[in-house]
């Protein structure tokens, strides 16, 4: 696994050095084309926590993300936006925690993150140079989290959400712009399943259900751009921040030879942040 975010890194880092055709003609600093694609590496530090049980999972995930946006004149004073999301990460986490039986726990994790959004806004200009973007869409959140040791076992973890928020850019100087992207996630649902087969092949599997309106995401970020003229494209960096709290799941049956417990996943919160590099064009 490792090795294919690996090849998809490299991947994406030769896509970003390379000579990128743009859709749209520019003149100077360009705040929006009809169409825009951006690609680029991306690398985060991701702190996941179980405050009641005093697990906590940490350490640095690194791949790829990329936007496709359409802006489409809606009238004289604003432009529709529709637009694709998305963001793959791996990397090798720490898990500190303890075993089902309570017994103290430190072992490494392989991870994996993918995450897909498809936005829909409006945008509203102010003047020639600022431009004020509110939107909404869906998203979808997948997490592979697989602890290794004779007590780890694999979670897949999958959150629904309805992203609503506000986006702003503006001219910054000479071939510069910046902004500011603030949304909250509404949470409209999710499954965490526990392959806890592998901890031990007379157990089964559960999965249990978050329900809708049981935990909320908030996101921020802000975002630099150097617009090339020459070549009509552009680069932007954009560090950002992301919070997730999410509430005590349904609960599920866990059965080991005819004999049953009810288990459910904690209350927890992640907390990530960092950093994105992409050429648009």
């Amino acid at each position: 696994m490792k090795r294919i975010f690996n090849i998809c890194l490299l991947s994406a880092i030769w896509l970003f050095l390379s000579v990128a055709i743009t859709f749209a003609e520019t003149n100077g600093t360009t705040l929006v084309n009809t169409y825009n694609l951006e690609l680029g590496p991306d690398i985060r530090y991701l702190n996941y926590k179980e405050p009641d049980y005093d697990i906590d999972i940490t350490g640095l995930m690194y791949g790829i993300s990329g936007k496709f946006t359409y802006h489409g004149i809606s009238n004289m004073d604003n432009y529709l936006l529709a637009g694709l999301d998305f963001e793959v990460l791996g990397g090798g986490l720490d898990y500190e925690g303890q075993t089902q039986s309570g017994t103290p726990l430190e072992e490494s994790s392989d991870d994996w993150l993918v995450e897909t959004r498809a936005l829909i806004g409006s945008e509203y200009f102010f003047g020639d140079e600022n431009i004020l973007t509110l939107f909404t869409g869906i998203g979808y959140r997948y997490w592979n989290n697989n602890i290794s040791g004779s007590a780890g076992y694999e979670r897949e973890v999958q959150y629904w959400y309805a992203p609503i928020g506000i986006k702003t850019v503006g001219h910054l100087y000479s071939n510069w712009t910046a902004g500011m992207n603030a949304e909250f996630d509404f949470f409209l649902g999710g499954k965490v399943k526990s392959h806890l087969s592998d901890v031990d092949p007379d157990f089964n599997d559960p999965e249990v259900d978050q329900d809708p309106a049981n935990g909320f995401g908030l996101g921020f970020s802000l975002h630099f751009t150097r617009d090339f003229k020459r070549r009509n494209q552009s680069l932007m960096f954009e560090p950002y921040i992301r919070y997730w709290e999410i509430e005590k799941s349904d609960k599920s049956k866990l059965t080991s030879n005819g004999n049953f417990v009810h288990i459910f996943e904690p209350e927890n919160e992640t907390v990530s942040g960092g950093v994105r590099i992409s050429l648009s064009f």
